[in-house]
């Protein structure tokens, strides 16, 4: 829908501007995290947690699999924290991963 409401070139800069900072937010979070990781791992990283902060992966956790907000949130944690950066979650405060 925003797509469709702006000019191409505004919502092209707009897209492009908050996928650039978003990027460095990204890679400074894996280099807190992984100093050591090689850099094309590093790279790698950081493409698949952009991948699962995208609108569309939102939209299939939401919609297509049905997933409540706080799920679809977990979901998305889970997969960085733990398939992505191989780190253990941190529960939200009052939440609970006992299955």
């Amino acid at each position: 829908m925003i797509r469709a409401a702006l000019p191409p070139e505004v919502y092209e800069r707009i897209r492009t501007g908050d996928l650039a900072q978003r990027g460095r937010r990204i890679a400074e979070l894996i280099e807190a995290a992984r100093p050591e990781a090689p850099e094309d791992i590093k790279r790698l990283t950081a493409r698949n947690i952009q991948y699962h902060v995208v609108a569309t992966t939102w939209f299939y956790y939401r919609f297509r699999f049905g997933l409540s907000a706080a799920d679809t949130v977990s979901a998305a944690t889970l997969a960085i924290a733990t398939a992505i950066l191989g780190l253990p979650p941190e529960p939200a405060e009052g939440e609970r991963h006992d299955g």
